[in-house]
């Protein structure tokens, strides 16, 4: 994570106005507890996977020539980063809650980046050391895990999901439950396979007004399925939507609501909602890929494709009509898109497995450049031997506006008669592909191939990325 520059204690003018409202103020110092110039910020925990500079709020630092310090307001209550970077220093991020008395008489020590001799702990506060080391061990779990992905490895977990489990048992202190609880859920992103018994435990630490699922709010459907909670899911979404106190995780909850609306094709309570996104809710993350949800361009089951006319990678013309006849999966897609590429191993076993009944892909690249993809496809291990076009990165490009491509992977899944038969993102990725597919082919009455062994339950897939 890149980090946002604030403007350091010591340099900031003697007469520094008056921070109104709730605050969190505290000190800096070396680990020999001498004063430390750093700057400081707070990161409201919703966001902390997106830039600083957007996001953070602007030190108001209280210059001292014996203790620089620093004074940060609350913007309002809730789950924060704590944000402390020193020269010569790693970078610390400390879990906060913060109400409206906010957070005051702080001691930190950031840990040196070249130590020499002992290196003593960060603060004397044991609740703030222990928030501190479990989102450490948060984050390190999910870069390995999101590198696993990407480079198409897979990771061991049994030891960690095991440690989780007996910490998550252990423990009696809300908040670390509450991180250690979403550390636990949040493996099954990351391809851990969860057990029922302590995901429903995970869980229990988790209601719908946990400030801790800002850590990861994406997992809350998946979450409640590798519990075998699914059918307390829609409860749960609608009371978050409801009831969670950080903004963005209510507006991802309300759209998780018009997305299961939209599979209902229930269009006033698709209106209601999408409302309410692109209005109450229209500066959060949620909103802004809501517009492939829009209730007047929405491309639900039933629904005709837009039409299109390309040349594929080998010149031949391709359009809707090339796949008459046939069940095909219509993929936005590029190189650079780790979750593009974490989906490759599924969309390869389901072409193999379910061509011969009629079923195909096309694959539309948003690469830079047409020469991106055969370098890609020269690796053994995803050939992709389906239809290729190359869109490139023209935003502007029609079936890109017709479909509202906001982020990619955006499959859609068309029938022989060019309507959609899925056209929800998170049903057609992952493990949920092929339950997708077959559920298709058999409302066609398409041949389906006799399943080797009996399918798991679906993983959650890799969160989407932006479309450029």
């Amino acid at each position: 994570m890149l980090p946002l520059l604030f403007v350091s204690a010591a340099l900031v003018a003697p007469a520094a106005p008056v921070v109104q409202g709730p605050t969190v103020e505290g000190w800096i110092h070396t680990q020999a507890g001498k004063p430390l110039a750093a700057t400081v910020g707070l990161i409201p925990m919703s966001n902390r996977t997106v830039s600083l500079a957007l996001k953070s709020v602007e030190s108001l630092g209280v210059p001292s020539k014996k203790k620089p310090g620093f004074k940060l307001p609350v913007p309002k209550p809730g789950l924060y980063l704590l944000d402390v970077r020193a020269k010569g220093c790693l970078p610390l991020q400390i879990p906060v809650l913060l109400g409206e008395d906010g957070l005051k008489g702080l001691d930190l020590m950031p840990r040196p980046e070249k130590p020499k001799g002992e290196v003593k702990p960060i603060t004397a506060d044991a609740k703030l050391l222990k928030a501190e080391a479990l989102y450490a061990a948060f984050k390190t779990r999910e870069e390995k895990g999101r590198a696993a992905l990407k480079a198409k490895e897979k990771v061991d977990w049994a030891a960690d999901l095991d440690a989780l489990a007996k910490e998550l048992q252990a423990e009696t202190d809300a908040d670390a439950q509450g991180i250690l609880a979403m550390g636990y859920l949040n493996l099954n992103s990351l391809g851990a396979k969860l057990s029922p018994e302590t995901a429903a435990l995970a869980l229990d630490k988790l209601p719908a007004t946990s400030p801790y699922w800002a850590m990861s709010p994406q997992i809350m459907g998946a979450s409640y399925a590798a519990a075998g909670r699914n059918q307390a899911y829609a409860g749960f979404r609608d009371a978050v939507a409801k009831e969670n106190p950080d903004t963005e995780v209510k507006a991802l909850a309300v759209f998780y609501q018009l997305a299961a609306a939209t599979r209902e094709g229930d269009m006033d309570k698709m209106k209601a909602l999408y409302l309410a996104l692109t209005t109450e809710y229209k500066d959060t993350a949620a909103a802004k890929s809501a517009k492939q949800l829009d209730p007047t361009k929405a491309l639900v089951k039933g629904v005709a494709f837009p039409a299109f006319a390309f040349k594929d990678l080998d010149g031949k013309d391709v359009s809707l009509e090339t796949f008459k006849g046939k069940l095909v999966l219509v993929d936005f897609w590029a190189t650079w898109c780790a979750p593009c590429v974490a989906e490759m191993p599924k969309m390869h076993q389901v072409y193999a497995k379910y061509k011969a009944a009629g079923f195909e892909i096309l694959s539309l690249s948003l690469d830079a450049k047409v020469e991106d993809i055969a370098p890609f496809r020269a690796d053994a291990n995803r050939p992709m031997p389906w239809t290729h076009v190359f869109l490139g990165k023209d935003s502007k490009d029609p079936i890109r506006q017709a479909v509202n491509l906001t982020t990619i992977p955006r499959p859609i899944l068309v029938g022989p008669d060019g309507k959609i038969m899925e056209g929800e993102t998170m049903r057609l990725r992952g493990e949920y592909l092929t339950v997708s597919i077959e559920k298709a082919l058999k409302a066609l009455n398409m041949q389906i191939p006799a399943p080797a062994v009996a399918p798991e339950a679906p993983k959650a897939p890799a969160e989407p990325a932006p479309a450029k």
